[in-house]
């Protein structure tokens, strides 16, 4: 009660600024301080609509999209979430910001492209030499039922590495094991990218015919929803039926 308090004051105090604020750079900032408050409070539709007021006084900024698509992800609107996200990632392009678009390609518009069964946006969106995309070419092509094309070390990248491990996991190149400790190891950051290291880990455990009580752990820290279509029905399988795979 206290922090929705605090949060009901500051939510006061932001409105309050914007409406004498009349410096663009000033006011973007202040726009996205009040739709983060306005997600903490659960007021999505509010935190739409200023997103909203964010793409149409700024529609060449990238951000713009990409907060207003973050938000259609939370509300469950994936189609236009992803058009958002599409449209922030070709901004980026036309003004030079080429790890802009990157990071977007390679995280948010390709797990809505995976999650549609989009392989062919899967393999377009992965092209390129970065450690990241090379795994994420080997992922979309696994999945496509095409010939996987050999993942070089990406020891110097983070989330390349453990991307990596679940490709290795379904090749049957690792003992199962490292799929378990990749998971435990894995901390707060990318979250949807951990969770599909969780539930793959677990088919893959299925498979080989290991009992997997042990995903139980990585299971219990999942403890938000992640923004991936697959997430809701995924996380209800593999809690509601003792760990079993989806």
């Amino acid at each position: 009660m206290a922090d929705e308090a605090f949060l009901g004051r500051r939510l006061l105090y932001l409105r309050s600024r914007l409406k004498d604020e009349q410096r663009n750079g000033a006011e973007k900032k202040l726009r996205r301080k009040l739709i983060k408050v306005l997600l903490q409070l659960n007021s999505r539709e509010d935190a739409a609509e200023e997103a909203g007021i964010l793409v149409r006084k700024w529609p060449e900024w990238p951000a713009a999209r990409s907060i207003a698509a973050d938000i259609q992800c939370r509300r469950g609107n994936w189609a236009e979430a992803r058009v958002l996200f599409g449209e922030a990632r070709d901004l980026f392009i036309s003004i030079g910001d080429l790890e802009g678009a990157g990071r977007l390609e390679t995280g948010p518009l390709y797990r809505l492209a995976e999650a549609g069964e989009d392989t062919e946006s899967c393999i377009s969106l992965s092209r390129g030499e970065s450690p990241l995309k090379r795994v994420l070419a080997a992922r979309a092509f696994r999945r496509s039922g095409r010939e996987v094309p050999v993942i070089e070390a990406v020891n110097n990248n983070t989330l390349a590495s453990g991307l990596k491990v679940l490709e290795d996991g379904w090749a049957g190149s690792i003992p199962p094991e490292d799929l378990l400790r990749t998971a435990l190891d894995w901390g707060d950051s990318e979250p949807e990218w951990r969770w599909r290291l969780i539930v793959e880990g677990i088919q893959i455990w299925q498979r080989l015919g290991l009992s997997t009580e042990h995903w139980k752990g990585p299971l219990k820290a999942t403890s938000c929803p992640v923004l991936d279509p697959r997430w809701s029905k995924e996380w209800r399988k593999l809690n509601d039926d003792g760990q079993e795979g989806p």
